[in-house]
């Protein structure tokens, strides 16, 4: 009977080894999303900020410039651009399309002839991952859009924390 016992044990040895690598992989794999996840949302948030100056630089110019809608679109165009650029982390080599339309309503936005809305846009900037490869994850991509132009008001109450 003892050498039955002795048999199993034997036979079971090593499992142990393999069950904690195994176990050491997919926790590093996890880590790694984790990590790679959390800097997705942290350049994700750099990048809005900076579309957002983007496109509150092109309206305001927009509104302000005189002359023709070519003219305003022009001049709209390279201050947003050029507040993009100044407002974008370091090392990051991004130009952002810059477009003008009418009205919110008009999707894909369109050069008009009276222009009233900016929008900003970087479509498909990758990050690279760097433990998410484990997972044979190796870039990650980010779509980011910012609108602005004039804000109306009318027949409104102003009441503090309210929109109207």
């Amino acid at each position: 009977m003892m050498k039955i016992q002795n048999t199993t044990h034997k036979r079971q040895q090593g499992i142990a080894l393999v069950l904690f690598a195994i176990g050491m992989v997919v926790i590093i794999g996890i880590a790694g999303l984790v990590l790679d996840l959390g800097r997705l949302m942290l350049d994700d948030a750099r990048l809005q900020n900076a579309l957002d100056a983007c496109a509150l630089s092109g309206a305001q110019v927009l509104m302000e410039a005189s002359g023709n809608a070519s003219a305003k679109m022009s001049d709209a165009e390279a201050a947003a651009k050029d507040t993009f650029s100044r407002n974008l982390e370091s090392g990051w080599t991004l130009t952002p399309v810059v477009r003008f339309s009418d009205t919110l309503k008009q999707d894909p936005f369109t050069s008009t002839t009276s222009p009233r809305y900016v929008q900003c846009e970087v479509d498909n900037h990758s990050i690279s991952t760097t433990l998410a490869r484990i997972f044979g994850l190796k870039q990650m991509g980010l779509n980011v859009t910012a609108v602005a132009g004039p804000a109306f008001i009318d027949d409104c109450d102003f009441v503090p924390m309210v929109v109207c």
